[in-house]
């Protein structure tokens, strides 16, 4: 499964002689990683960690919640589970962003699509490129009979909880803590 856009090729180019401008359409895709994209995933993951370091709990999140590089490099290894996605968002064949998500069995059958990581480069986000990354894990979850779909945020992050709500995620669960280390 992939998804990519319907525009041309990222090497057409179309000159309009009216407005004297270059117009160059790009083509936007989102595949399943592979082990050959770990270079790029490792650079982009370096990206998100550094985003994450500078919100409101960041620090606690990356040391809790982010797995280490060697097991996201194991994620891409041929014949890794099922239950587990790993995709890469693309322009042209420059890779912008990256999603990791895995289904959780629940009690009495309900199935959770779980976002531990969706992130894409600032440029890119101002042409969807989250959107095709999460439209894809949406697809990739109700295909595995999902019953929902969740993702964290870090807490004052407004333009990552703004996009999720765009899609209908909403809060539903909201995590505290107290740092002990000072005293």
């Amino acid at each position: 499964m992939s998804l990519s856009s319907t525009g041309p090729d990222p090497d057409i180019e179309q000159f309009a002689p009216e407005t004297g401008l270059l117009d160059i359409e790009l083509k936007t895709a989102v595949r399943p990683a592979r082990l050959e994209d770990a270079p790029e995933l490792a650079r982009l993951r370096d990206l998100a960690c550094e985003h994450i370091a500078q919100q409101r709990g960041g620090a606690v999140a990356l040391l809790s919640e982010f797995p280490e590089q060697d097991s996201l490099k194991a994620s891409l290894e041929p014949g890794s589970a099922t239950e587990r996605l790993f995709i890469i968002a693309l322009i042209g064949n420059t890779p912008v962003g990256y999603c990791s998500a895995a289904i959780t069995q629940l009690e009495q059958g309900y199935a959770l699509c779980r976002i531990s990581e969706l992130f894409v480069e600032s440029p890119a986000q101002e042409i969807g490129m989250g959107a095709l990354l999460l439209q894809f894990t949406t697809e990739w979850a109700v295909e595995r009979q999902c019953a929902g779909i969740d993702a964290t945020v870090m807490p004052g992050d407004r333009e990552t909880k703004n996009f999720f709500e765009t899609f209908g995620l909403v809060a539903r669960a909201i995590t505290v803590h107290q740092d002990l280390s000072g005293r």
